[in-house]
């Protein structure tokens, strides 16, 4: 899944208060860590993120040299940065939960690796900013990004997701100058991005998957389960129907109107009452284990290309089928899903090659 909203200055401290970095023992969530690229490196940021470092940028300040970066620094309500999370499908987080250390630090770099290929396929695809006169010229640049995981919800069940909070600030590389970023690119990929993410998520796990409703699920996952922890998904279901109202960005309208202070609770504590609650319902840490000895069989080059023609030509004749037109990320995205769960195997490029 991937959400896309907008976060101001002070909004943009809710992450680095979160962030401690002794979160297993005492609560919290694990700092962030800079998204490394051009942009990252441009500005001389790499490894975990700062707090003072990431606020002063957000406040509109250049972190090493103080120079304003934006004619509206230092103001409280400027758009400081967008907020792209990418969040597991939730039978993936079942497994998380449920696992030993060994398992769990398998899915966390599967799903970082997975981040980092949506991140780098967005910023590569969808970064630019406006010049010009009127700002009617547009260039592409590099976007700067700051990667929070967090592993669980509000509700304290087990949700691995990431807010990768990109700065409303680039270096261009025509003049040298900074300048906001150019929005409406990456609000248009609000599909997209998550069909990349879950590609690639699903290529890096390599276990066999079945298509769902939103994403997919892991066969052998106790679907009891997975509703159980999606207590948060529930609340915001009820919310939206009580007010007679429906679709992802009133559900995401409702998520940030609904949202609680998070009960820093130790993760230490958390992973111990997680994996009783699955143990009660028959789920273990070895129910794991044998699900990830089961391995989805990857396709040869060839095998892929002829999915990839595959998936094209039934994506377009889906998609004519039902509207009179329809844009290159409406077909790129509905590729990626229709690849990712494809019975045959898991397609070997990565993600970002279903575009070329």
């Amino acid at each position: 899944m991937q959400t896309v909203v907008f976060v101001n200055a002070v909004r943009g401290r809710y992450y680095t208060e979160l962030a401690r970095s002794d979160y297993y023992e005492n609560g919290g969530e694990s700092p962030g860590q800079w998204h490394f690229n051009e942009a990252s490196f441009a500005f001389g940021l790499h490894g975990t993120v700062e707090k003072e470092v990431i606020e002063q940028i957000f406040d509109g300040y250049h972190p090493r040299t103080g120079q304003p970066l934006a004619q509206n620094h230092g103001k409280e309500d400027r758009r400081a940065a967008i907020d792209i999370c990418f969040s597991v499908p939730k039978d993936v987080s079942v497994l998380w939960a449920a696992a030993d250390d060994a398992e769990r630090r398998r899915i966390e770099r599967a799903f970082e690796k997975a981040v980092a290929e949506a991140l780098n396929y967005l910023s590569d695809n969808f970064g630019y900013t406006r010049k010009g006169h009127g700002g009617y010229d547009r260039e592409k640049v590099d976007l700067l990004i700051a990667m929070f995981i967090h592993r669980q919800s509000r509700s304290q069940d087990p949700q691995v997701h990431a807010h990768c909070i990109v700065m409303n600030t680039a270096l261009r590389r025509s003049d040298g100058e900074y300048s906001t970023i150019d929005a409406g690119p990456l609000l248009a990929t609000r599909k997209l991005g998550g069909a990349v993410f879950r590609s690639a998520l699903a290529r890096e796990l390599g276990i066999p998957i079945e298509p769902d409703r939103f994403a997919f699920r892991v066969p052998g996952v106790p679907d009891g389960l997975s509703e159980y922890w999606s207590s948060r998904a529930r609340e915001i279901e009820r919310a939206a129907k009580e007010r007679g109202l429906g679709g992802a960005r009133v559900k995401q309208q409702i998520a940030l109107e609904t949202r609680r202070v998070k009960d820093e609770r130790p993760l230490v504590e958390m992973k111990e009452e997680w994996r009783e609650t699955a143990r009660r319902h028959g789920f273990t840490a070895a129910h794991v284990e044998a699900i990830f000895r089961e391995r989805r069989p990857v396709l040869t080059p060839d095998q892929t290309a002829k999915l990839i023609d595959a998936a094209v030509e039934t994506t377009i004749n889906r998609l004519t089928s039902q509207q009179a037109h329809f844009s290159k990320i409406e077909l790129v995205r509905d590729v990626g899903v229709f690849c990712t769960t494809h019975p045959k195997g898991i397609v070997r490029p990565h993600a970002t090659e279903l575009t070329s």
